[in-house]
């Protein structure tokens, strides 16, 4: 175990271990692997007197090559996340809102299974919204000012295979959002121009045949 957390039945597992047997339910409702008693409530709470057992352990018997696991960083808060997003509505803490959620983005705990899960959340809870609308101002402005965080955080949280319908229909028919990509593609930054074209894949994957038919000439060239 790396990181020992609890379910409501009382049982122990390994996050990464839990999280996918939670996720691979073929039921409505899993049941917890031990006991076999319904999990209503996935809600997993962090075993932190394990976990310093295990780390004590680890150091106990680091002559004999074992190395010690890190303190796992905190589980992504939906709170969290729409408390950030409130901030960027306020002029002064825009900037602090970006960092944060570029921070969100870096530090995503877990593994693989867990990132695309924190990456979903964040698009649902709005962020993919916000830095569509944040690129598009940034071009009606012909202002770069926080476009290469917006572009960054929007590049790593869109993900059209995990991401609901609803997320995706922000980005598959916004013909604003392609002219102001297209508009990013002459910026003069090599990281903007790497992060459009990127976005750019994304876009493409899901747009309509009403988007594809009005692109203008500089986008394709």
């Amino acid at each position: 175990m790396k990181d020992p957390v609890t379910t409501p039945t009382g049982i122990t597992y390994d996050r990464s271990s839990i999280e996918r047997w939670l996720k691979e339910a073929v039921v409505n409702e899993p049941v917890c692997p031990v006991t076999k008693q319904p999990l209503p409530s996935q809600h997993l709470t962090p075993n932190h007197t394990l976990r310093r057992l295990i780390q004590g352990w680890c150091v106990a018997n680091a002559n004999l090559g074992v190395e010690r696991i890190p303190t796992p960083k905190p589980v992504l808060c939906r709170a969290h996340v729409l408390k950030i997003l409130r901030g960027l509505s306020v002029p002064r803490l825009q900037s602090t809102s970006l960092d944060q959620l570029l921070s969100l983005i870096s530090t995503s705990s877990g593994d693989e299974h867990a990132k695309d899960d924190d990456r979903k959340l964040m698009a649902e809870c709005g962020v993919v919204k916000a830095m569509v609308s944040l690129i598009i101002t940034c071009y009606k402005d012909n202002k770069t000012t926080f476009l290469t965080e917006a572009l960054r955080i929007l590049t790593v949280v869109w993900v059209p295979a995990n991401v609901s319908s609803e997320v995706r229909s922000i980005v598959a028919d916004n013909i604003d959002l392609v002219d102001a990509i297209t508009w990013v593609l002459f910026d003069k930054s090599v990281e903007r121009r790497t992060l459009t074209v990127n976005l750019i894949n994304e876009v493409v994957k899901v747009a309509g045949s009403s988007l594809i038919e009005r692109l203008k000439p500089e986008f394709f060239k």
